[in-house]
């Protein structure tokens, strides 16, 4: 039997190359599936995947549970993710590194800008949890918290109290202008003006800030002086 020339083989091959590649092309692909959140691995398990080094691997799943939504062949979005699925996650990374700051950005600065009220009231709620088991550490993730609250859930009863748990928890040095300007808004909104200028001044017989921030607080509890019909 005469062999078959090389150069005939290699454009038997091609022609057949190309044919598999045209059906591949007329085969209708299969629809992409969106994949639900499953629930976090134990403890154990995640730290035997960087050979027990807790810190590498809350960063690691961490990053893997920011990527989530970005799914083969589709984007899922953030609403569909389970928000108690997401929660436990959320609380397992604490549990790998409590030093560790990436499980607050996530609920803080990613699910609780979702346009979803009651999955941004969870993410606070988690934020909140955090808070009062670190209160020294994590006070800057409850004072964001209260500004969502009041600027995206419109609801300044549970801004304020957010912000009142801080007042529980940190020296008044601690608390940056913003948190106690925001505090002061916030009373004033519930009907408290008094109250708010009151706080206006403690801060400002206090000390510490710049002159323009000085002259704001004045200016704001001048203007408080004259709601409250005080001379």
């Amino acid at each position: 039997m005469a062999r078959m020339r090389p150069w005939r083989l290699v454009i038997l091959l091609g022609v057949a190359a190309l044919l598999q590649g045209g059906w591949r092309l007329q085969a209708p692909r299969p629809e992409p599936v969106a994949t639900p959140l499953a629930p976090p691995p134990s403890l154990a398990v995640m730290r035997l995947t960087t050979l027990n080094d807790p810190i590498l691997a809350a960063l690691l799943w961490g990053l893997w549970l920011q990527g989530f939504d970005q799914q083969p062949g589709l984007w899922l979005p953030l609403r569909a993710i389970d928000p108690e699925r997401l929660v436990a996650w959320l609380e397992r990374l604490l549990a790998l590194d409590p030093h560790g700051d990436f499980p607050l950005d996530l609920a803080l600065n990613l699910h609780a800008f979702v346009p979803d009220p009651a999955r941004q009231r969870r993410m606070l709620d988690f934020i909140h949890q955090a808070f009062l088991v670190d209160p020294t550490r994590r006070w800057p993730w409850l004072a964001q918290a209260a500004s969502v609250a009041r600027h995206r859930l419109n609801d300044n009863h549970l801004a304020g109290y957010y912000l009142t748990m801080l007042d529980s928890h940190l020296e008044p040095e601690k608390i940056p202008f913003w948190v106690d300007g925001l505090h002061a808004r916030i009373l004033e909104e519930l009907g408290e003006p008094e109250l708010a200028r009151n706080r206006l001044a403690a801060r400002l017989k206090r000390g510490g800030d710049t002159p323009s921030q000085q002259r704001a607080m004045r200016i704001g509890m001048e203007r408080l002086r004259t709601v409250t019909g005080e001379k």
